[in-house]
């Protein structure tokens, strides 16, 4: 039975008349809704496409909260932008903009009205618009892609004037499978005649081990063959290598048979073209897509023998009569993504010092790890990471690490989480307590922090401070020490100035906030001072005195992301004589406190000497 919500939907398009229904709705027995229609299309067209074009358009059976899809029956319908390649489903508009009632159905056909008018006129990617890669998904490939995992590459406009003279040509490339995060990376590329075209600036903490495949890069004027659609088959490809004047694609490929690994199931070829930012602008960069070819099941003859070569022929020509690259045959597309600096700072990045410098954080508890997370994943490019500590359960309430961390140092486990989502960013980590430098870890902390151009203080540790002041005056680094209250209701923030140490700030601070010159109330004051009762610090049970700590997560993240934005606007200016010094006081919401305070609120600032 049709459920009432679709066979509604299905009446107002019938009265409608938007269509010309030719096959009712039945149900498909996959949980969707079926029925084909005539779509209109304005005649004559620049695509060639006829006055009305059948579509089958697909219900599922949640139907009005889930979007609806059409696919196109007409064959002529078919290479499109915003099109699936393989089914051929019309890309229409977001699912936002249609209604979570039975009038969805008429307006889902609408859309389809109207992006058959748009793609007959050629106006679907039209000029400005936002550049739309073709559709290389391999969804129906059988047998499956011999990997799943995608390659990453990183092309920008910097990059792109060392390609403008490969356009038609091939060359090796080095492609590594990594294992965390799971993907292929593409590292190094190579000219034909041995020179290198391009390196991308890959950090050396990102990816742990990886292990080599056997790669090679092709350049195409354009990777498009119909219309917005890319080959799908070895005869489609090797066409539009000829027409680029490349060379032959089973050249390629035998090339990449005979300088495999021996234990590799797969070689990855990059079909690459250069692309723009908009549609009708210049090129701004170049797009690699890989081809994941199979290796073929035949055992690898012994390399060292004599008749490596003669066996290895042997085994191509069997490869290419078992259909290995026939013409016809479905070409196996992987995935790839351009993780450039340029694409990832896009998201959101941080500016100045924070990015540009290397980087220190010494405490990596709740609040240092918190700042480690900002920092990293928003574009710093070299980060350390300080603490003697191993991570244990009761510090998960508020800690980024998780259960698989307990028992590991926190800095290194930090470290461990976060570098495989920082292509570009340098982590390093010490098990280490400030100021002990004996062990050759110690020594290592230590050269880093004399390299270390700006130092992040989060340890809650006097003696630490005191000394990493010294340090810092000493060697002219910034020094920033960052504290919460016992309950997180206040963050404290002070950094150092040119002549002026960050302990030295500290103690000038609170003589004038005791004093009464900084504004604070005296009944915030006695919050803010407020030191935690013996009673306060105990479990109950627990038999022993134990170190308790009740701030929760979000006020953390809370208090810590305002302290980013300040300390990053600091940095960014020139140096000052006079250090920094900031309280941010966490609003609460209890009873009328909604209408009384902000989420966070700056209660008092200075500049001190």
């Amino acid at each position: 039975m049709i459920p009432d919500a679709i066979a509604e939907g299905f009446k107002l398009l019938t009265s409608a008349g938007l269509v010309e229904v030719t096959q009712e709705l039945a149900d498909a027995g996959d949980g969707h809704y079926r029925f084909r229609c005539l779509a209109p299309v304005p005649i004559p067209n620049a695509e060639g496409l006829p006055g009305a074009a059948e579509v089958e358009v697909s219900i599922p059976g949640a139907f009005p909260f889930v979007p609806v899809e059409v696919f196109p029956v007409d064959p002529a319908v078919r290479g499109f932008p915003h099109q699936d390649a393989e089914t051929h489903k019309l890309c229409l508009r977001e699912e936002r903009h249609a209604p979570c009632d039975p009038s969805r159905l008429c307006t889902y056909v609408q859309w389809t009205v109207d992006w058959l008018a748009s793609a007959a006129a050629g106006e679907l990617l039209a000029p400005g618009d936002p550049y739309e890669l073709p559709d290389f998904s391999r969804r129906e490939l059988r047998p499956a892609l011999p990997s799943k995992k995608s390659v990453w590459f990183a092309e920008s406009e910097e990059s792109l004037g060392l390609w403008k003279s490969h356009i038609g040509s091939t060359g090796t490339a080095e492609v590594v499978e990594l294992g965390s995060p799971p993907v292929l990376l593409a590292v190094r590329f190579i000219a034909k005649d041995g020179s290198l075209i391009w390196q991308p600036r890959f950090s050396e903490t990102f990816g742990g081990k990886p292990s080599p495949l056997c790669a090679r890069w092709l350049l195409l004027p354009r990777i498009t063959c119909f219309r917005h659609r890319p080959p799908q088959i070895y005869k489609e490809l090797q066409q539009m290598l000829i027409t680029g004047g490349a060379a032959q694609l089973e050249e390629l490929y035998h090339e990449l048979w005979l300088s495999r690994e021996s234990n590799a199931k797969f070689s990855v070829l990059l079909v690459g073209t250069v692309i723009p930012r908009r549609v009708g602008e210049a090129p701004t960069e170049v797009h690699w897509q890989p081809l994941l070819l199979e290796n073929g099941t035949a055992p690898t003859p012994d390399f060292h023998s004599k008749w490596a070569p003669v066996k290895q022929e042997q085994q191509w020509r069997r490869f290419v009569r078992r259909g290995g690259i026939d013409e016809n045959k479905q070409l196996p597309w992987g995935t790839s993504t351009n993780v450039a600096e340029e694409r990832l700072r896009s998201r959101g990045a941080v500016a100045g010092p924070l990015q540009t410098s290397k980087v220190m954080i010494v405490g990596c508890g709740a609040l240092g790890s918190v700042f480690a997370e900002l920092l990293v994943r928003m574009g710093a490019r070299a980060v350390s990471l300080l603490d003697k500590d191993h991570c244990e359960l009761g510090n998960l309430a508020r800690h980024t690490l998780d259960g698989r961390s307990i028992g590991i140092n926190k800095a290194v486990s930090l470290a461990t989480r976060l570098a495989p989502g920082a292509p570009f960013c340098t982590i390093r980590a010490f098990q280490v307590q400030i100021p002990q430098f004996e062990t050759e870890d110690g020594r290592l902390a230590l050269s880093a922090l004399r390299e270390a151009e700006v130092i992040i203080d989060c340890s809650a540790n006097e003696s630490a401070f005191e000394w990493l002041s010294q340090f810092g005056r000493r060697h002219g680094k910034r020094l920033a020490h960052i504290f919460i209250s016992f309950d997180a209701l206040f963050l404290t923030l002070a950094v150092s100035g040119r002549h002026t140490s960050c302990a030295k700030t500290l103690r000038a601070f609170y003589e004038k906030l005791r004093g009464g010159g900084l504004g604070m109330g005296a009944e915030e004051l006695r919050e803010y001072l407020r030191e935690p009762s013996k009673e306060e610090l105990v479990i109950p049970g627990a038999g022993c005195w134990h170190a308790t700590f009740p701030a929760r997560l979000n006020h953390i993240q809370t208090l810590t992301a305002i302290a980013f934005d300040v300390l990053e606007d600091i940095l960014k200016r020139p140096p000052r004589c006079d250090g920094w010094a900031y309280v941010f006081r966490r609003g609460s919401f209890g009873g009328d406190a909604v209408q009384r305070r902000t989420i966070v609120e700056q209660t008092c600032f200075g500049m001190f000497r």
